[in-house]
């Protein structure tokens, strides 16, 4: 089993998240908001500060090669469309990395931090904190949000995939390793008769080989008679 992804948040990141968890409990959130943002801030560092996960928008295509996009619902859109417009991403603590990598549909469609939660960290942890509303009120009980993304599929085929007909079949691939197996044993038998008869002689060698044993075998026999 791998580490879990809290194991790789940094030192600044488990501070941070420290100060979340204790104002969170302050003010009477469901602290399994905050147990959402550290996991994923923990996916970001575990895969490279994210540069290791592709987000789903760059190159997915469904079975009949139509291009697919992930896009947030209309409310999460507007949630991250005011967060990386607002005046508090530019003085917030959380990594601003991070939090695009998180409103990045392509990736956050995968993730399961509270954009409404995030916003309102964002602002918390920047110079405009007093202008955070009232946490209790809106996150005192945890609610799980499912299909907050939309699936689109373009109309038109933009990836052609090879057809049955055009695709090698079992036989065909069995063929190509028999024949790639008679050339490379070929290519063995004469590297041999080079070693065993000189390499000058070799190509006049192939029709005469047996002949050339059986006189070997003649001398052999010879020698030891006498």
């Amino acid at each position: 089993m791998g580490m879990l992804p809290q194991h790789f948040l940094t030192e600044s990141d488990r501070s941070l998240i420290s100060e979340v968890y204790e104002l969170a409990y302050e003010k009477g959130v469901d602290l399994r908001y905050v147990d959402q943002l550290a996991r994923d801030l923990g996916r970001y560092r575990k895969h490279d500060n994210g540069t290791m996960l592709i987000s789903f928008n760059e190159g997915s295509y469904d079975l009949q090669g139509r291009k697919q996009t992930i896009s947030f619902t209309e409310k999460d859109a507007a949630t991250a469309e005011r967060i990386l417009s607002g005046g508090a991403l530019s003085s917030t603590d959380i990594d601003q990395g991070f939090i695009r990598w998180r409103l990045d549909p392509g990736i956050g469609f995968g993730l399961s931090s509270n954009l409404d939660f995030l916003e309102q960290m964002v602002i918390q942890f920047s110079s405009r904190a007093d202008e955070v509303a009232e946490l209790g009120a809106k996150f005192s009980t945890h609610v799980w949000i499912e299909n907050n993304y939309i699936l689109h599929t373009a109309d038109e085929v933009t990836l052609h995939r090879p057809s049955v007909s055009e695709a090698p079949t079992e036989e065909d691939q069995v063929k190509e390793a028999l024949a790639s197996f008679q050339i490379s044993k070929h290519g063995l038998n004469e590297r041999l008769l080079e070693g065993f008869f000189g390499k000058s002689e070799a190509r006049n060698t192939a029709q005469s080989l047996l002949s050339r044993l059986f006189d070997l075998l003649k001398i052999s026999n010879t020698s030891k008679r006498g």
